[in-house]
């Protein structure tokens, strides 16, 4: 094939490669899968492990089994938070975490856990949007009378 026509049919394809790169089918499903976040600084900001993990995109991982362990993100590497779903998807840009079914949340000072919900490392906010259960593990002085 003279060169000429290679050249226009590498070019030809280039469009169909792109989409191939981008195309969620071509990434490959891990088992017992985990994942260190690390923070700028370098020590480790969150573990995530799963029984089954799906990468969706460059930035999309769905996750069945999903457990999360945050860090303090100092050299201590104290456990702040733990999340333990059934199923979600992790962003790793924005390291959010969301899913449609159950999460548990637990931290030294109490858990929370319900249905439908979505996690921000920043701040560590989580919103729970059905069947919502909280337990404080700290006494609440004055709170009856």
């Amino acid at each position: 094939m003279p060169r000429r026509a290679l050249g226009y049919l590498v070019l030809g394809l280039a469009p169909v490669l792109a989409v191939a790169v981008e195309a969620p089918e071509i990434y490959s499903r891990a088992y017992n899968w985990t994942s260190e976040i690390s923070t700028p600084e370098g020590p480790r900001s969150m573990t995530l492990r799963g029984d089954e993990a799906h990468p969706v995109n460059r930035d999309q991982i769905d996750v069945k089994g999903l457990s999360i362990f945050v860090y303090s993100g100092d050299a201590t590497m104290h456990v702040t938070t733990i999340l333990i779903s059934p199923e979600a998807s992790f962003f790793k840009d924005e390291q959010r975490a969301q899913g449609p079914s159950h999460v548990r949340m637990i931290r030294d000072d109490g858990d929370i856990e319900g249905d439908d919900w979505t996690y921000e490392r920043e701040g560590e906010k989580i919103s729970i949007r059905h069947n919502v259960t909280v337990r404080f593990k700290e006494q609440l002085t004055g709170l009856i009378k």
